[in-house]
C-alpha cells in the first residue's frame, strides 16, 4: 500500500484499517493497463466463508474516496445493488517479490481477460508465489498455481484461503478421491490431530484425510529472487 503510486495518506488509512480487521487487502489493475492510466476505479470486497460468500464492485471516481468511504459498512452489510454475481480472478504480477509473478502472471491475466471479459484483474502479492503464476478466484476463494493455473482445475488448487493449510490440504485431497475436476467447498471437520473429515455439501460423501508435516529436500527458493532455504510440505492421504 505505502509502496504503491496511492498518496501516502490513504495507504496509512487503508493500513490500520487492514490491522483491525481479518481481512487481506491488495492493490489491483486491469491487465495491459499501467497503474497510473486515469479513468473509472473500484473496489472490490469479498467474504469467503463458504457458508455465505459474497462479491461486491463499489465504483468510486477518485482514489481519495477511500479516506471517507464506510469501509466497515462495505464489509458487514455490503449493498445489494452492489454484488456480482460472477466470479472475479485476481492474478498476480507483482514484480517487487518475485519477478517470475510478473514474468509468469501477466501472460496469465491476458490469456484469462479473453475468455472472462470484464472479471480478470492483475494484483499486488497473493503469497505462494513459488507456484508462480499464482491467482485467486472470489468470492470462492480458492487459489490456482503453477503451469495450469488458468485451467481452474482441482489439480491446479493450491488450496481455499478461508481455510487452514492443513485443512487446505485435506479438502484438495478428498476433492481428488471424490474425481472432482474443479473445487468446490467441501465442510470441513477436524477429528484429531493431523486428521480431518471433508463432507459434500449434501452430507451424502465423506471421505478422511490424514495430514503430515514432512521435511522437504533439497532446500528450495521461496521466490525466484532469494536463496534456497530449508522448507516442509504437507502430505495429505486419504485414510477412508
Amino acid at each position: 500500500m505505502l509502496q504503491s503510486h496511492l498518496d501516502e495518506s490513504i495507504g496509512h488509512r487503508l493500513k490500520a484499517w487492514v490491522a483491525d480487521h481479518p481481512v487481506r487487502l491488495g492493490m489491483m489493475r486491469r491487465p495491459g493497463h499501467h497503474a497510473d492510466v486515469g479513468g473509472p476505479r473500484s473496489v472490490l470486497i469479498a467474504d469467503t466463508d463458504p457458508s455465505a460468500s459474497w462479491l461486491v464492485q463499489q465504483p468510486i471516481t477518485d482514489p481519495r474516496e477511500l479516506l471517507t468511504l464506510d469501509l466497515d459498512e462495505l464489509l458487514t452489510t455490503p449493498p445489494t445493488s452492489a454484488r456480482r454475481d460472477t466470479p472475479t480472478l485476481l492474478i498476480c504480477t507483482n514484480a517487487r517479490r518475485d519477478r517470475c509473478c510478473a514474468l509468469f502472471g501477466r501472460p496469465l491475466a491476458a490469456e484469462l481477460a479473453r475468455s472472462y471479459a470484464g472479471q480478470v484483474w492483475e494484483t499486488s502479492h497473493l503469497g505462494g508465489h513459488r507456484f508462480a503464476p499464482t491467482m485467486v478466484s472470489l468470492p470462492d476463494g480458492y487459489l490456482y498455481g503453477g503451469p495450469q493455473a488458468a485451467s481452474m482445475t482441482t489439480a491446479a488448487c493450491r488450496g481455499r484461503s478461508s481455510l487452514t493449510p492443513d485443512a487446505q490440504a485435506a479438502e484438495i485431497a478428498a476433492l481428488s478421491h471424490l474425481g472432482a475436476r474443479h473445487p468446490t467447498p467441501l465442510a470441513m471437520t477436524q477429528l484429531g490431530d493431523g486428521l480431518w473429515r471433508a463432507a459434500t455439501a449434501d452430507g451424502r460423501a465423506t471421505v478422511d484425510v490424514k495430514v503430515e508435516r514432512v521435511d522437504g529436500t533439497p532446500p528450495r527458493q521461496e521466490s525466484c529472487s532469494k536463496p534456497a532455504v530449508p522448507w516442509q510440505r504437507l502430505v495429505a492421504s486419504v485414510v477412508r
